[in-house]
């Protein structure tokens, strides 16, 4: 599977500040697993139910310098939630970019169709499993469609589980906000906005994406 924009924007976006211990939720390739080990010195654990995806982490992982801090687990989310010796841990962040496609027309392939879509993990999977996981004071970035992610804000509200930061994304200027990038604490804290628009009038990387995102372009 390709790395797309979703992840790149969500690894560079996310607040590691005072974090320890960090978990990625569906890690695909690896690659939000390897952008906070390259920003951080924390503990990692990324798990990934699809075997093919995994086995590819896994490569990818080996060949990177940043190995020892980072633990791959094959498993379901839902399994991994309820598993002892995991839910014995505390995670200071958890980030997730999750299948989220709940109407859409399947993909061509199983892996992408699972990928994309809320078949394995459920909004409501993945709200109970971050709330078990998550320490008091710990935090919860994802990045989810607008219309699914206004509605990810309200169930995790109702759950005790507060927004306090987003970020509206755009391709352009002139289209409507295609993502929410947001940062979810069990403490309430005034919402921080923010937005980034992807591309300039002539198609190039805007400036503000550029900052952004340069640890992890090797042509930025």
């Amino acid at each position: 599977m390709k790395v797309g924009t979703d992840s790149i924007i969500l690894g560079s976006w996310v607040n590691i500040k005072n974090a320890g211990k960090f978990l990625d939720i569906g890690t695909g390739t690896g690659i939000l697993a390897l952008m906070m080990a390259q920003r951080s010195e924390a503990e990692i654990i990324a798990i990934e139910s699809n075997k093919s995806a995994f086995l590819e982490a896994v490569n990818n992982v080996k060949s990177s310098p940043w190995n020892n801090r980072i633990r791959l687990v094959e498993s379901s989310f839902q399994d991994f939630a309820k598993a002892e010796v995991y839910a014995k841990t505390e995670y200071d962040l958890v980030i997730s970019n999750p299948p989220y496609f709940t109407k859409s027309i399947q993909a061509r392939t199983l892996d992408r169709t699972i990928a994309r879509h809320t078949i394995n993990l459920t909004s409501n999977d993945l709200l109970e499993g971050v709330l078990k996981l998550l320490n008091a004071k710990g935090r919860f970035c994802l990045i989810l469609p607008y219309i699914e992610g206004k509605q990810f804000i309200k169930d995790a509200e109702e759950r005790g589980l507060h927004c306090i930061r987003i970020l509206h994304l755009r391709t352009t200027q002139n289209q409507a906000v295609k993502r929410l990038v947001m940062e979810f604490s069990p403490e309430f804290r005034k919402l921080k906005k923010q937005e980034l628009t992807i591309l300039d009038a002539d198609q190039n990387y805007t400036i503000e994406y550029k900052n952004l995102t340069k640890e992890f372009y090797q042509f930025l």
